[in-house]
């Protein structure tokens, strides 16, 4: 199995998502809200066993990929037993 380690800047990245989602839906439920994070995390979990999915993203750097996820885009690297996830940040073209 791959290994998926987040950096401290994308452990707090998740922390305020799962903080602002929870608000946000509050008014959609509770429910929505529990989907929306672990929807997130099984997206996490999948680029750790395909890391290959995500788009290069040589602006940033030829390590970097990226992935969307709904309202986010995961940015994370490859490295020789998984990805590291570099930051979640929220999608601007949404």
């Amino acid at each position: 199995m791959s290994v998926l380690r987040l950096t401290i800047r994308a452990e707090k990245d998740l922390g305020e998502i799962f903080a602002a989602v929870a608000h946000e839906f509050r008014f959609f439920g509770e429910e929505a809200a529990r989907r929306y994070c672990e929807g997130l995390k099984d997206e996490l979990e999948q680029l750790s066993r395909f890391p290959m999915n995500g788009r290069a993203e040589p602006a940033i750097d030829d390590r970097t990929r990226s992935q969307a996820f709904r309202r986010h885009i995961i940015f994370y690297e490859l490295d020789g037993e998984g990805i590291i996830v570099l930051r979640v940040l929220p999608d601007s073209s949404a």
